[in-house]
């Protein structure tokens, strides 16, 4: 019970935080959301527990964003229909396995337990992040982002006490953050159930083990379902959740950029081809959102830059290891290991025979799961981007100075989790657009009629 009540604090206190920002800034009702609201929040306090603010200032101020957000629920509850409101507890109840598994389990992972989860400790017991000789000289990976970290301090801080399940409490953060971004998406209900089926299953224990490869992976598929959602309906607002959903993916780990970059490449170059600018008007605010969304990512990186920190895989003649690992076979082991055995390359080779041939089929024949020219460059963007980030792991592994054969079955499994979840997207939505064409003509037809 504790944790549920210190996760209903984390919740509705970042959402608060982030209705207060959105108002301060003049975002209008038509473009703010829930999904920006809890997203805005969530970096305001990941902003202030990484310039050093003490975790009891920061309960304080979630019990402001608390009051902040009962009182904009007020204030707002004539915007949210009724069918609304039915999708969200919908949506909410098929997420109740997964409350339950993350609220109701202990840390039993080496990872999440002695990584990431153990800097929420150190900071828990130093009331905050740089109060004590901070990172400790012994503690693995020092580099990693501190997202579980403060999260976890923080609702540690709320309940009083550390145990191995009271700072789980954090994951509940990006689970809601899931949650909203997915009932945000211009979809009917039914599509929403089926992504956010895929968001849940495809990641498995990664989003309740306490690993944060598995909201890697949640995030990155909500940028680029948002950027399809911006390409069809042409609304800032889509595009402002797709790239704050992006700058999200580096809170939880060093893969998250690369990931993060490859994907803003892979948009802007879909963009370009098809020639998409967002309105001027009404857009100040919103970048002001995705630069506040920014602001973690940019502390944390000028923290790692003064202290000299930077993880071992590139330090030393990077080139020459790289060459040594592929002299030793390395290449053929990776392959066998990230591919092969975690099913990457059959869902690639899945999602290109299925893509192609509903082009042609729809082309020259009839096809109910054919896209339109531009639908389907929209979706070559997460498609290209699951490829080039695998080569970004492949390279990863090259580098490693672990046992590559022990690197590889304790973490390919996890890492291949967010180009896999692309992958998905991409044989999944070519069904899902269709269908809400025919839904549409369906309705028009009853309405006319």
């Amino acid at each position: 019970m504790a944790s549920l009540i210190n996760s209903a604090w984390l919740i509705l206190g970042c959402l608060g935080l982030g209705g207060l920002v959105l108002s301060l800034f003049r975002v209008p009702d038509q473009e703010a959301n829930p999904y920006l609201y809890i997203t805005t929040g969530t970096a305001l306090i990941f902003s202030l527990g990484l310039m050093g603010v003490p975790f009891q200032v920061l309960v304080w101020l979630l019990y402001l964003g608390t009051a902040c957000a009962l009182w904009l629920a007020y204030q707002k509850r004539r915007l949210l229909s009724r069918r609304d409101a039915s999708l969200y507890g919908l949506l909410l109840l098929l997420l109740i396995p997964l409350i339950i598994a993350t609220l109701y389990s202990a840390l039993r992972y080496w990872d999440a337990r002695s990584i990431w989860f153990y800097y929420g400790k150190l900071m828990y017991f130093d009331h905050g992040l740089y109060s004590g000789k901070f990172p400790p000289p012994w503690c693995p990976a020092p580099a990693y982002p501190k997202f579980s970290g403060v999260f976890s301090a923080l609702s540690a801080s709320l309940g009083g006490l550390w145990n191995e399940y009271l700072p789980k409490a954090a994951l509940m953060v990006p689970l809601a953050a899931m949650w909203l971004g997915v009932a945000g998406l211009s979809v009917r209900g039914w599509a929403k159930v089926a992504i956010l089926a895929a968001l849940v299953v495809l990641p498995g224990a990664s989003l309740h083990g306490g690993y944060m490869d598995g909201w890697v992976a949640v995030f990155g598929a909500l940028g680029h379902l948002y950027f399809i959602d911006y390409g069809l309906t042409r609304r800032n607002r889509s595009l402002a959740c797709a790239l704050v959903s992006l700058i999200f993916i580096a809170y939880f780990k060093n893969e998250g950029l690369p990931l993060a970059m490859i994907s803003l490449a892979m948009m802007a170059l879909a963009s370009l081809m098809l020639r998409m600018k967002p309105a001027v008007k009404g857009i100040m605010p919103l970048v002001l959102m995705v630069l506040l969304a920014l602001v973690p990512v940019v502390i944390w990186r000028l923290y790692l830059h003064l202290t000299g920190l930077q993880s071992p895989l590139f330090a030393g003649d990077v080139m020459g290891r790289i060459r040594v690992a592929l002299d030793s076979g390395a290449a053929e082991l990776i392959w066998q290991k990230l591919f092969m055995y975690t099913g990457a390359f059959w869902l690639w080779c899945a999602s290109l025979v299925f893509n192609v041939g509903c082009y042609f089929l729809g082309r020259y024949w009839r096809c109910p799961f054919a896209l339109s020219g531009r639908q389907y460059l929209l979706l070559s963007a997460p498609w290209l981007t699951s490829i080039f980030y695998a080569a970004v792991l492949f390279t990863i592994y090259l580098l490693t100075p672990a046992d590559l054969n022990w690197h590889l079955a304790t973490s390919a499994y996890r890492v291949i989790i967010a180009s896999n979840l692309l992958l998905t997207l991409t044989l999944l939505l070519p069904i899902l657009l269709p269908m809400e064409r025919g839904a549409d003509a369906a309705e028009s037809m009853a309405t006319s009629a």
